[in-house]
């Protein structure tokens, strides 16, 4: 989950994204995502809490899917990433060893 404050333009562009909370290799791909959001016309700047929460391995949704839940809450879906010591077999043979 990725917790952060949108500033948003009198245009509704965002004009800037602070993150208050977060895993570090989460949050630049949330700030990527939420600066390309656009907000309605507003008489002035505001500022507006933001939630991505990215779910893993959750059956039904398929990788990179986007769910709304809200106006400023948005669900992630994608595959866990293993990487494994000593590395899995994936049925082909090996061709060089490195150490």
């Amino acid at each position: 989950m990725i917790i952060m404050i949108a500033t948003f333009e009198q245009s509704g562009k965002v004009q800037n994204v602070n993150v208050i909370s977060g895993p570090q290799m989460l949050q630049q791909p949330a700030v990527d995502y939420v600066k390309g959001w656009v907000a309605n016309k507003y008489s002035g700047i505001r500022n507006c809490p933001v939630v991505i929460n990215y779910v893993l391995d959750k059956p039904g949704f398929d990788n990179n899917q986007f769910a709304r839940i809200d106006t400023q809450h948005v669900d992630v879906f994608g595959q866990t990433v293993c990487l494994c010591d000593p590395p899995a077999d994936l049925g082909r043979k090996k061709r060089f060893w490195l150490f």
